[in-house]
């Protein structure tokens, strides 16, 4: 998965800096091959993201174009983003040094805020489309998923109802065909189109 893999911890954990005035020992690096011939990360990614072992193409990864990217999904990679609003970790979830050691979350900080944790995906991409200016500033305030504006969480919402929707969540996408943004008016026309489609006998 391209990631640092612990021996003892796996992929899931945060890297930080401390800046001290002692003198520590340093750790020998990870430099020893933790993969061998396991592929279950390349087999796993929905959009096929890596180019070859070890090495990821930004470019195709759901975090990326979910978080970072600023322009309009490519048309190729919105129906693998399936159900995923806000980034993946398929490829960490698959990773048999993930399995092996994982554990409960211990650290409150982390938990998901609430209203984004019982949800399905559905409901919170529709949850997502109607929320107002204000209404996004209040409720990611302080939260690092303020990297995504709330136009990109609209977006990605879009691309969700398109993959997960039903023929219910046509009105709430028409009424983001009069959105201020036109990446967001283009994602929920392509989303619409694909629902009448699908209900179409």
């Amino acid at each position: 998965n391209t990631m640092l893999i612990n021996p003892t911890l796996g992929s899931f954990f945060f890297l930080g800096s401390l800046f001290v005035d002692l003198t520590l020992d340093v750790d020998a690096p990870f430099d020893a091959d933790r993969c061998g011939s396991c592929t279950r990360c390349l087999d796993a990614c929905p959009t096929q993201a890596f180019v070859e072992a070890r090495v990821l193409d930004a470019n195709a990864c759901i975090s990326y174009l979910t978080i970072e990217y600023r322009g309009e999904i490519p048309e190729r990679f919105r129906a693998p983003v399936n159900s995923m609003i806000y980034g993946c970790d398929i490829c960490q979830e698959v990773c048999p040094w993930n399995v092996s050691f994982s554990t409960e979350l211990r650290e409150p900080t982390f938990a998901a805020r609430k209203g984004l944790d019982s949800r399905d995906a559905r409901a919170l991409a529709r949850s997502f489309l109607m929320m107002s200016p204000d209404d996004y500033a209040a409720a990611f305030r302080g939260s690092a998923m303020k990297r995504a504006k709330r136009w990109m969480l609209q977006r990605n919402a879009c691309v969700v109802l398109g993959n997960v929707g039903t023929s219910e969540d046509l009105p709430v996408l028409t009424a983001m065909l009069a959105h201020e943004d036109a990446i967001v008016r283009d994602h929920a026309s392509w989303a619409a189109a694909r629902l009448e489609t699908n209900r179409a006998p």
